[in-house]
């Protein structure tokens, strides 16, 4: 095992390609029992001075399986990203969007993306959300070896859907989406706390209308 750490005293990049954000450390691991072997890669950075990004990569016995993680971020800290065109009207659209947690896994194999699983919980207002988003290729549903079958093993409850032969045969692509209302939000408040002007001009018995959830996430 040996880490790397970033010094104090090293400079940013001044490239013109959009890095804002600060790589604090990365580590490796290698270890060989019998004939299994094991690589695990790992780093963390800082982005845009309050968000945090968690990079793993790991390698058992010919499955490589690629992980990364943000929290504590929302998205007008991610606009320095894209287009200075655009960047602007992104973030008066959506700078209110707070990103609680985002993830993202890749799993290969025979060095091809067999799986994927995409998903997050942002929050607005008084609204939060929960999605999930993957990808499964027939191989890997039919041996029920997928990123939402090691995800599931880890934590049972998960809402998330699982493809299995049973309700799958081919290649799919599945998306979900589950909303819950915290506190006491209403339509014109959870508009309101993203575009003011908007929720002005939403009807009265409309605004008013109490956003309320059966099950919390």
């Amino acid at each position: 095992d040996f880490q790397i750490v970033r010094p104090e005293n090293a400079s940013n990049d001044e490239s013109e390609v959009p890095f804002p954000f600060t790589w604090d450390d990365a580590s490796f691991r290698f270890a060989k029992e019998d004939t299994q072997k094991t690589l695990q890669i790992t780093s963390s950075f800082t982005l845009a001075g309050t968000a945090n990004m968690y990079l793993t990569l790991n390698f058992v016995n010919g499955t490589w399986l690629f992980t990364g993680d943000l929290v504590n971020a929302n998205f007008e800290e991610l606009v320095e990203f894209f287009d200075p065109k655009v960047d602007q009207s992104l973030s008066d659209i959506l700078g209110k969007l707070a990103i609680d947690e985002l993830s993202i896994e890749y799993m290969f194999e025979s060095k091809k993306a067999s799986s994927f699983l995409f998903d997050g919980l942002i929050s607005f207002g008084d609204l939060r959300m929960s999605f999930f988003y993957q990808y499964n290729s027939a191989s890997a549903i039919e041996q029920e070896k997928t990123v939402a079958h090691d995800r599931k093993k880890k934590n049972p409850d998960s809402p998330l859907e699982v493809m299995s032969p049973s309700n799958s045969t081919s290649a799919d692509w599945t998306f979900q989406f589950i909303a819950e209302a915290v506190g006491e939000g209403t339509i014109g408040s959870i508009v309101g706390s993203i575009d003011e002007a908007a929720a002005s001009n939403i009807p009265d018995f409309v605004a008013g209308i109490q956003v309320q959830s059966d099950e919390p996430l």
